[in-house]
């Protein structure tokens, strides 16, 4: 919900090269250099946003947040790398 809501601040792939990539939709975690930066709730909200299917990202707030808790709900992942590894 937080990049749903403030993903304004953020870059794009498409923001750095013009290149047609797969991933230019995709927003760019922040260079962390140390180990215990990259726990913090603004990279992994990134991480976990890239994650998800295009038709979820692009819906309202609204219905975005309906449909995503549908999803977690029916899906019951254990642990985060379930998430990043699910291919919806």
């Amino acid at each position: 919900m937080y990049i749903k809501l403030h993903g304004e601040g953020y870059r794009l792939h498409s923001e750095v090269h013009g290149y047609d990539t797969r991933n230019k939709h995709k927003f760019i975690p922040a260079y962390r250099r140390l180990k215990r930066c990259q726990n913090g709730p603004t990279y992994w909200s990134i991480k976990l946003f890239n994650v998800l299917p295009e038709n979820i990202k692009t819906l309202e707030v609204k219905k975005f947040k309906q449909t995503l808790k549908r999803v977690l709900v029916e899906k019951a992942f254990y642990n985060i790398d379930e998430f990043l590894k699910c291919d919806f």
